[in-house]
Order: C-alpha cells, then structure tokens, then sequence
C-alpha cells in the first residue's frame, strides 16, 4: 500500500511539474504575444524607428505575430533620402522572422523574408538650375517627401548622431516584383527577387548578393515605350560604402554584377529624346527586337546590344526615308570611376530604304556606319567624341540632315553612286562638330567639316573633281557657293 502511494506520489509531482511548465510556457507566449503585438501593431515601433519625417523611415498598415519571432505585414514602405537620391522599398504584404533582442539594440533586422508585391523607387535630389518642368515630369513620385526633390548647390550630408537605427534585410525571397522605377526609366510587369541589404542611415550602405529575374514586363523611357515583352535576369551585389559624402553616382562605383535582357520594340521614338535629335529630324515607327549583355566589377564592365528595326521613318522637312535598321551598340569598356564609356566597333546598317522628296518619284537606298572609334565622356558635360567610317549609296539623304539648300543645278553632285566617308565627330546636347571629313564616290573627292549649335550652324566643304573644284559654305541654313578659287576658298576657311 505505502509503495503504491509513493508511485502515485511521484506522478503527481511529475505532473504537477509538467503543468507548471505547460503554465510558464503559455504565460511566457502570451507575455510575448502582449508586448510583441503592442510594439508592433501600435505606433511604438515606428516611433523608434523612424527619425524624422523627412528621412529615414518605417510604415505599414497592418503588423502582427502568433508565434515568437515570426511576424506578418501588410504595406510595409521603407524609405530614406540622403544628399544625391530618395529612394523607397514598398512591399504589399509579407511574413519574416524578428528578433526582439534585436529591435532593443535599435536593430530592423527581418530575415527570411517572404512576400509578393514589391516596388522600388529611386530619384536623384536636383538642384534648382537642374529642375526644369521636363525633368521633373518623369521622376517617380515618393509619398512623405516633398516634391519637387530639390537640394540646394553645395548642400552637404548631415552628420551621424549615433541614435540611428540600423536596417538589415537577410534572405530575401519576394514573387510578383511590380515595378522598379529609376529616374526617367520605369519598368512593370512580373518579377521575383531574392537577397538582402544593410543600411546604417547617413554611414553606411550594402547589398548582398542579389538576383533579379524578369518574367515579363514594359520598360519605358521618360514614359515613352523602350521595349515590350522583357525578359531578364541580373545577378548582382553593391559592396559596402560610406554614405558621407557620396552623390548619385558614387553607388556604380561599388557595383559588381552580369545580366542580359531582352524584349521587343514597339516603336523607336524614345531615341528623339535619347538623342536628343534635332527638329529638323524625327524618328517614328519601328518594330522589332533587342538583346543586351552587360558585366560590371566594382565600376568597370562591358556589354553590348544587339537591335533590329523594320518600318522605321526618318522624317525630315522636305524629305522622309522609310526602311530597316540593324546593328550593336558594343560597350568595349565602361569606367564609372572617371565616368568615361568606349563604344569602339558598334555599327549601324540601314538597308531597303525609301527616300521620298516632295513630288519626286522615291527612291531607293543604304547606308553602314562603323564607329572605329568612340568615347563618351559623362561630364559633365556630356560629349561623345568619335572617329566614323560611313559608306551609303549615296549623299543626297545625309545632305537633306544639314537642312541646307543646294540651288538644282549643284544638287547633282550628291547623287554620285558608292559614297565613303571618314570623319572625326564630337557630339553634345547643345552641339553637333564635324572635322577631317573626307569622302569619295565617283569621281568626286568631298573634304570639309561642319559646325551646329544652338543658335547657328556653320560648315565649309569642297568638292572636287580634278580640273574642276567647287566651294560650298553653309551659315544659318543658307548656302554660299564658291566657283572661282574654290580651294584656296576651302584652305582660308579650314585655317580659321
């Protein structure tokens, strides 16, 4: 009798500890319940988090957990602005792991993340000179800063105070990527991404390594259609930096990655604004497809893309030209460092053109332009400085670009049959510069160069056919013609 008591005994004391433990544990879960659901389903997270409005900041509409660690959120926005740039990470719901221990060091450090619907917006910070109504036009807007993005010249970053809250995104997994908007390019459609980040606001910033794979989408330019159906994947990190005193560009510095895309054209009147064409030229219509590549190190890459057009219109004041365009843009090297890109061997082929002229019967024509050479200096200012082999049927279309008149009599001379033509070109926002051209078809031998600004244009060539030679000066779209001492003419004005 007493051992059984005694066993009886022992399992009311192992049970009696079981329910205290059982008793702890919930009383513990529902203690965590209570203070993690009124730190983060209140406003007192945020209140931690956050610096002032108009920076670094945390929001969303709806947070809460069931478990320990684990948390759920609706519109979860991320933002923060520094000198250069604003940018903002908008998320329509999501579920992570959160350490509480962590949020008591002043530490956003989700991992494991789990979500759908992302957005990311970034625009550079303008000064009043750079904020014209056009530019302004195409930034994405960002809810809780002030627009317009305006810095003030010489504006410099505030320094850290030691009370800022670190943000660390690990593990990362986010199906149906919406929309990533940079500047004037915007791109939507359908996209998974997969990493993570640190920022220490006003110190430091990094992503680790990050995938990006785009199942479809539109990528637009300034709003204008730049390709349809896309299809990518870039694998890339940005290697950790200080945030003092780094501008807009000083993230591509830091940047290590590969990625190729790919999508078709819809029409090719982006490049007006690209190329900033003059108005006596507009590119319209067009359709067909693109490829690109591109790899960077830490600032220095190269790339290419690939491109083909149909039914592309050249329309011009008196003269418009219909046909096919194929070619590569190749990016032999890219320097962010002293901000220079080389596109030496890109080419351009325009064939099975139609050139019409007012009543004119059309006619037919080709040209290949080879880029032997070519620099682009990012500024500012932004010049593209390039030596130019051209070989067309003939002048007559490149001539109509300078909108210049020659009288009918002279106009003859740029029918000649298999024009080829080197030049060294410097082309800016504000100016076209044309030198050392020299050209040859028939019996003609073409030297000269050519000058266009903002307010005036200005050239000299000399055509020349042995005995024969004939001087042609351009100045505000009016023509001058030399037919006595045409090339001592051409000498005095190549020396001034």
């Amino acid at each position: 009798m007493k051992k059984r008591w005694n066993a009886w005994s022992w399992r009311r004391r192992i049970l009696s500890i079981l329910a205290g433990a059982l008793l702890l544990a919930a009383g513990l879960l529902a203690s965590y319940l209570i203070a993690a659901n009124a730190l983060i389903w209140t406003r007192l997270l945020r209140a931690l988090i956050n610096d002032v409005p108009e920076k670094v900041s945390v929001e969303y509409s709806s947070a809460y957990s069931l478990w320990p660690g684990r948390v759920r959120i609706r519109d979860l926005r991320i933002r923060d602005r520094a000198t250069a740039a604003e940018w903002l990470i908008a998320l329509d719901e999501g579920r992570a792991s959160i350490s509480l221990l962590d949020l008591l060091r002043g530490r956003f450090h989700p991992t494991r993340i789990r979500g759908k619907g992302l957005a990311f917006r970034l625009r550079s910070r303008l000064t009043p000179e750079e904020a014209t109504p056009h530019r302004l036009s195409f930034l994405p807007p960002i809810p809780g800063f002030p627009d317009p993005p305006l810095r003030e010249p010489g504006e410099r970053p505030p320094l850290p105070t030691g009370r800022e809250w670190t943000i660390r995104l690990d593990d990362v997994a986010v199906d149906a990527v919406r929309e990533i908007w940079v500047n004037d390019y915007h791109y939507t459609g359908d996209a998974t991404l997969a990493g993570g980040m640190l920022l220490h606001p006003r110190l430091r910033f990094e992503v680790f390594p990050t995938s990006l794979e785009v199942r479809s989408g539109t990528l637009r330019l300034s709003e204008e259609p730049l390709a349809a159906s896309v299809r990518g994947r870039l694998n890339a990190l940005i290697h950790p930096y200080d945030l003092r005193g780094a501008t807009g560009a000083t993230v591509l510095r830091f940047l290590t990655g590969t990625g190729w895309v790919a999508g078709r054209i819809e029409s090719v009147h982006f490049l007006n604004g690209m190329l900033d064409t003059p108005p006596t030229l507009r590119l319209e219509g067009g359709t067909g497809t693109l490829a690109a590549e591109l790899s960077l190190d830490k600032g220095y890459g190269k790339g290419a893309l690939d491109f083909s057009a149909q039914g592309v219109d050249a329309v011009m004041p008196d003269t418009a030209m219909t046909g096919e365009a194929v070619g590569q843009l190749r990016l032999a090297r890219l320097d962010f460092v002293s901000g220079l890109a080389d596109f030496s061997g890109s080419h351009l082929e325009v064939r099975n053109v139609v050139v019409k002229r007012g009543g004119e019967t059309p006619w037919p024509w080709w040209g290949l332009l080879n880029l032997v050479a070519g620099d682009l200096r990012t500024g500012p200012p932004r010049v593209l400085y390039a030596h130019v082999d051209v070989r067309t049927q003939n002048a007559r279309p490149l001539y109509r670009l300078l909108n210049a008149e020659l009288p009918p009599w002279a106009e003859w001379l740029l029918k000649m049959e298999g024009l080829t033509a080197t030049a060294d070109v410097a082309l800016g926002k504000s100016f076209v510069d044309v030198k050392s051209l020299e050209a040859r078809g028939g019996a003609f031998h073409i030297l000269g160069r050519y000058h266009r600004g903002k307010e005036s244009s200005d050239g000299a060539f000399l055509i020349d056919a042995g005995p024969l030679a004939l001087g042609v000066g351009l100045s505000g779209g009016e023509s001058q013609l030399q037919l006595v001492g045409a090339r001592s003419w051409f000498r005095e004005h190549m020396a001034r």
